[in-house]
């Protein structure tokens, strides 16, 4: 008789103990579905980058540019070609909806990688970080286009460029025509970047990108001569 009470009483302490391991991980369960970025619901809509934004720097892989020094007359060329695009859908808790986040990865033959790299020439990126405003950067691991952040966002006017939610340190400062590489452009974009002091000038075109650019720290100037765009 006593055997069988031992037995029994060590049976239910195994039960109780099973039905509380139970209830400890179902509680648990039930956390990490609340705070399991995974676990997170359907997104409400999505949405995707203008095309007015999209006009200044998406373009199709193999697309190039040549662009030549002009703080020098030694006659250096840099040659710039679309290497790769990315096309992510983000979705987080930070919003109701999911947005797209493009990146055009562009090489520059003139200037080098960081060791290490898997390719010798620089890559600078043409991005959008998130969806509070629609909004263009540019950035690279050098200080030859690093580090831009909100360079134009849309709509494209000097308000905008200056809104609380987007960049300071990015300025429109004209929008004018201009003849370069044996084309005229209307609606080019005069941009200056920085405060005390500036440290870019750059001047863009809807459907070619870049025609202009000067990196005052470095102290070079650079024209557009030739481009390709596939």
């Amino acid at each position: 008789m006593k055997t069988t009470i031992i037995k029994f009483s060590f049976t239910a302490f195994l039960f109780i103990g099973f039905v509380c391991l139970t209830s400890c991980r179902e509680e648990e369960n039930e956390e990490d579905i609340i705070f399991d970025e995974c676990c997170l619901p359907e997104p409400t809509d999505t949405l995707y980058m203008s095309q007015e934004l999209k006009s200044y720097f998406y373009f199709p892989v193999g697309s190039w540019w040549v662009y030549e020094r002009t703080d020098t007359i030694a006659g250096i060329y840099d040659t710039a070609r679309v290497v790769r695009i990315i096309n992510e859908i983000f979705y987080n808790e930070f919003a109701p909806y999911a947005w797209e986040k493009i990146t055009a990865l562009v090489e520059h033959t003139y200037y080098s990688s960081p060791p290490n790299s898997v390719s010798p020439n620089l890559e600078v990126s043409f991005l959008n970080l998130n969806t509070l405003v629609d909004r263009l950067n540019i950035t690279s691991s050098s200080t030859f286009l690093g580090g831009l952040d909100c360079v134009i966002s849309t709509p494209i006017d000097s308000i905008h460029i200056k809104s609380l939610q987007c960049s300071s340190w990015s300025n429109l400062d004209s929008v004018s025509n201009l003849s370069l590489a044996g084309s005229n452009f209307d609606s080019v974009l005069n941009i200056s970047y920085g405060r005390n002091p500036i440290t870019n000038y750059i001047s863009m075109v809807s459907g070619v990108g870049i025609l202009k650019y000067e990196t005052t720290q470095m102290g070079h100037s650079w024209k557009l001569v030739n481009y390709h765009i596939n």
